[in-house]
Formats: C-alpha cells, structure tokens, sequence
C-alpha cells in the first residue's frame, strides 16, 4: 500500500511533464517496431541499446523478429566477438556497428487523426564494417474511431535488390486482427438477434439454428467489405463510415428479410441496431485498450 501512495506523485509528474514537452493538439500512440529479417544475418547479435537517466551504463536486448523492439538504438556485433567479452563499451567500440535510426516505442500523431497504434516493420538491408543499414518497408495503422487499419508500404529502388516484396497485401498480424473482429461482431449481432426474436419478436417462432445461421451469415457478408474494400475508395474518415456503415445496415437488412422471412420493416430495424451496437462497442474496446496501455507505460517508465 506505501508502495502505491509512492507511485501516485510520480504519476502525476508524468502526466504534467507530458503535457508539457508534447506538441500542442497531439496525442501519443504506441509504436510497435520490428526487424523481421535479423536470423538472416546469423553470424552477428542484433541488439536494442537503451541508457535510462539514472545510469551509467547502456543496456542492450537481443531483438528477436516476431518481438517488438525497446525504446533503443540498434547495434549489431559478431557474436564470436560478444562471446569473448565480459563487458563491451557500446558507446566507442569500434567492433559494434550502428544503425542510424532510433525505433522508439510511442509518436505523438495529431488529435484530428484517431490512431490508437501503429504497427513499423523493418529489414537490415545490409551490415558493414561501420553501420547497420534499416529499411522500414511498411507500416500498419490502427484506428480508435472505427476506420479500419490503413497498411502502409514504402518501395524503394534499392531494395529490390535485396529482397522480394510479393509479401501480399495483408500482414498475418491484421488477418488476426480481423478474423477477432468477425468472431465478435458475429457474437454481438447473433446475440441480438435472439434476444429481439425470443422477447418482442417471439410470436415469430424463429428456430435457434436459422438465428445463429443468419448472424454468422449477415457478419460474413459485410464485414470484409468494411474493412478491406472500402478503404481502399474512400481515404476520409467520415465519408468512409457513413459509406461501410449504411452498407452493413443495408445488405443485413436484406438477408434478415430474405432468411428469416419477417417483414423488411422488422427486419431493417433488426439490422440497424445490430450494427449500432456492434460498431459501440468496438470504439468502447479501443478505448479501453488505449486507457490500459497510457496508464500501465506510465507505470513501467517509473521503473524502467
């Protein structure tokens, strides 16, 4: 309990000194990096570098490719070399090879753009007698206000050289991302279904297993569309939601009338707060994870 009354002060510290240094009208989202292709250059120890204010020292954590990457600079060093040594300057000595970009693990991004987090993936296009040389080559931005993620590449001459970016259009991180959002939203909706069919609408006597065919069938429908489709036309938040949304709303309706075979008028309604509740809740679950996260990465820094 002393322990926590400690750690409220700081906390307050922190918020106060983030207002202060954070440009005006942003907020900051974490950043996940990674270096995808490090087991590629299997002879050295790829490493991520951090000094905290209260040492003297730099601590140093191999980068594995599926992890994120700690708030460092990104060195590399012959792993025959690392073994022979108790302890290595990583400042001045001149076997460790740099990299010139510092990943870091938060971005403050403008409060017009609701990004919740954002996903930075990089290769080390070579490593010289002096440098490590990193490329991000995409990027993956999610969104707390129900736009879909946004994938990002950047192309570049030289890199065709070194590797083959025929990666597909998707990341399996956001395949995941969205095969969780389906399984909700068919559990949100087939929910709703049986409540509204077995309270207002159970005069109907609608069957359990055409109730659970129809939810899986109406997310199975437009959900794709919503996230993968769409946001390749539409570039604005606003436009794009009124769009995906009244589309959902729309083609649920339809297949609600069509295989339940209630009226549209009944079935329109059914579709229409099914979807409001769907797209609720998930802005509620955005949020909940971005409070969570500011709130334990406050702590952490304490500590760190």
């Amino acid at each position: 309990m002393k322990k926590l009354l400690l750690v409220i002060p700081f906390l307050f510290l922190v918020q106060l000194s983030y207002a202060d240094v954070a440009p005006r009208n942003t907020h900051r989202v974490p950043v996940c990096a990674k270096i995808t292709n490090t087991n590629d250059f299997y002879d050295f120890a790829i490493l991520s570098c951090y000094k905290h204010w209260s040492e003297k020292k730099y601590s140093c954590i191999i980068v594995n490719p599926d992890e994120c990457v700690n708030d460092g600079a990104i060195v590399a060093v012959r792993g025959d070399y690392l073994e022979s040594r108790d302890s290595i300057d990583w400042l001045n000595d001149k076997n460790i090879r740099r990299a010139h970009i510092w990943l870091g693990t938060y971005r403050h991004v403008n409060d017009n753009l609701k990004i919740s987090s954002i996903d930075e993936f990089y290769k080390i296009l070579e490593i010289n007698d002096k440098d490590v040389v990193l490329y991000k080559y995409k990027e993956l931005i999610r969104y707390s206000d129900g736009t879909p993620s946004k994938l990002k590449k950047y192309p570049h001459a030289l890199v065709k050289q070194y590797f083959n970016y025929n990666e597909g259009i998707y990341p399996y991180a956001e395949v995941i991302n969205f095969l969780e959002a389906l399984l909700l939203t068919i559990g949100i909706e087939t929910l709703i279904l049986f409540l509204f069919f077995k309270t207002i609408y159970r005069n109907l006597k609608i069957r359990n297993i055409l109730l659970l065919l129809t939810g899986i069938t109406t997310s199975l429908a437009t959900l794709p569309y919503v996230w993968f489709v769409f946001p390749v036309f539409i570039h604005h938040r606003i436009p794009y939601l009124i769009v995906s949304e009244s589309f959902a709303v729309i083609i649920e309706s339809f297949l609600i009338y069509k295989l339940l075979k209630i009226e549209f008028k009944k079935a329109f309604l059914v579709s229409l707060i099914c979807n409001v509740i769907s797209f609720s809740i998930g802005l509620l679950i955005n949020y909940v994870t971005d409070s969570e996260y500011i709130f334990s990465h406050a702590i952490l820094t304490l500590f760190k």
